[in-house]
């Protein structure tokens, strides 16, 4: 089989000494390769030192033919204009023209500017680029995060068709599932599931299953390793109760009881020591047992709090409208309602005034129509999970939200969602987008007063594999009126969305 391009033994330290991948052993065959891990293992610095755009640590990168690459973001100088975007200069007219139109911006006027597009459109531009260039290898890091279902799916298809090697740094489930092989980055290195999503999600669950009949069957061993310990321990005590009891009644000479006594004594330590010697090997068995073990992020929170009566009016919004400088918002007035703890999955393309309508039903009132909230208690949870702020620690960011609560209530709950002992003092400037959605849907999700409708804006752009299922599974839980924003359909499914809520078109 023919390789574009081979990690051999890569390593990545970061300047502090920290490790972040060691042992990096990766060759991309024509198709598609995926590759996942959790949020700060490295994924966007394996792709850089593939790329050419940094020195690994240590090992070697054999790349054969040309190498391009769509780094995460969308951040670009407001002069930059759209031919600059796509290098559209250096090639014919035609040539731009077929990749314009192959990513779905046939016709776009290449002389606006950056800050005229959408997000989608320069990650779209930016796939043109890569097209007009013809490389051999394509690295692609998130590039679907923050993009509506249309754009989404253009990325879809490029990756597709693409003839080469393309590897891709995702959580899209979507973009998974077009996978020929998945590519599993750790600290020790990536580990290759052939067959591709399907297998990779079985061959992990078969894992998690073997992973937990082992600490389980390590438990067991332990524990009847401790009885029958002290079993032992309670039959030598009473044939050494006997003993002297024998010993008192004078029936033995005393040379005779001495020699029981001492032999006694000897059996008693052996036998000691031999039963703590087992169970020492049981419990250093169920730690590697249990260090074997997945530690996904969990959310366990008591969401009782938030039921609310399924006939209940949470919102009513009737012929709704805002005035924009250039005129209304939607082209059609808005009318929509919430009835008890319905979940609705907000719809539209990047533009569309979901944000928009976010705000309005956090308090901001319409410029035409009436919007009548039955809910006294709304959540919102953003991108960035602004709630948390950026000041002090994850524990004094909690602190602040729930100061009702007892220290060490909070501390659990922190466990609950990851943040276990010492993480808890880590500072919220420092936490990782995924960390953020989930110690802010956890903090909303148990505050005192819990919310009776919660709006979630794209909540799955910055969570890891291992963080959507936990999100979604504490959604799942929410007993309230839930509106969520997203472009992930898998994500909306995992959810339980009952309704769909699809925005007007703009003027």
């Amino acid at each position: 089989m023919t390789f574009s391009l081979s990690a051999e033994g890569v390593s990545a330290v970061l300047p502090d000494g920290t490790v972040l991948f060691h042992s990096v052993d990766l060759s991309l065959p024509r198709g598609l390769t995926a590759l996942v891990g959790p949020n700060g293992v490295g994924k966007s610095t394996l792709l850089d030192i593939l790329a050419g755009r940094r020195a690994p640590s240590g090992g070697l990168v054999v790349r054969r033919g040309t190498v391009a690459a769509l780094p995460q973001g969308n951040a670009l100088p407001p002069e930059e204009i759209a031919a600059r975007i796509a290098g559209a200069d250096a090639f014919p007219g035609w040539r731009v023209d077929d990749a314009l139109s192959r990513v779905g911006l046939a016709g776009l006027d290449l002389t606006r500017w950056a800050s005229t597009l959408s997000g989608g459109e320069v990650t779209r531009l930016r796939l043109a680029r890569l097209l007009l260039e013809d490389p051999a290898t394509v690295l692609l890091d998130e590039p679907t995060n923050h993009l509506d279902e249309d754009a989404r799916r253009r990325v879809h298809d490029f990756v597709s068709s693409f003839r080469g090697a393309v590897l891709v740094a995702t959580h899209d489930r979507a973009l998974l599932a077009r996978a020929d092989r998945i590519a599993e980055l750790g600290p020790g290195g990536v580990r290759l599931t052939g067959g591709g999503w399907t297998a990779f999600v079985e061959a992990r669950r078969a894992e998690r299953e073997a992973a937990g009949q082992a600490v389980r069957s390590a438990e067991q061993q332990l524990d009847a390793a401790c009885r029958r310990a002290r079993e032992a321990a309670l039959r030598q005590a009473r044939r050494s109760a006997s003993g002297r009891r024998e010993a008192a009644r004078g029936g033995l000479p005393k040379i005779v009881a001495g020699a029981r006594k001492s032999f006694s004594q000897v059996t008693a330590g052996r036998l000691k020591g031999l039963h703590d010697d087992r169970v020492a090997a049981a419990r250093d068995a169920l730690s590697f047992a249990r260090r074997q073990a997945p530690e996904d992020p969990a959310i366990v929170v008591d969401l009782e709090a938030t039921r609310v009566p399924a006939r209940r009016r949470l919102v009513e919004a009737d012929e709704v409208n805002v005035r924009l400088p250039g005129g209304w918002l939607w082209a059609s007035p808005l009318s929509f309602a919430v009835a008890g703890p319905e979940r609705i999955w907000l719809r539209g393309g990047n533009g569309a005034g979901k944000s928009t309508l976010f705000s309005l039903l956090a308090g901001r009132s319409p410029d035409a129509g009436a919007l009548r909230l039955g809910a006294t208690r709304v959540g919102r949870l953003d991108q960035d999970a602004a709630l948390l702020g950026d000041r002090g620690t994850l524990a004094e960011a909690l602190r602040r939200l729930a100061p009702a609560r007892a220290e060490h209530e909070r501390r659990v709950l922190l466990g609950r969602v990851g943040f276990l002992q010492e993480a808890a003092k880590k500072p919220v400037a420092a936490l990782s987008g995924g960390e953020r959605i989930r110690a802010g849907l956890a903090a909303l999700l148990a505050s005192e007063q819990a919310p009776e409708l919660l709006l979630l804006d794209e909540p799955s752009n910055h969570l890891d594999l291992p963080g959507l299922e936990a999100v979604a599974s504490a959604l799942r839980g929410y007993r309230g009126a839930l509106l969520l924003v997203t472009h992930d359909a898998e994500f909306a499914r995992d959810v339980e969305v009952t309704l769909e809520l699809r925005l007007p078109p703009r003027r």
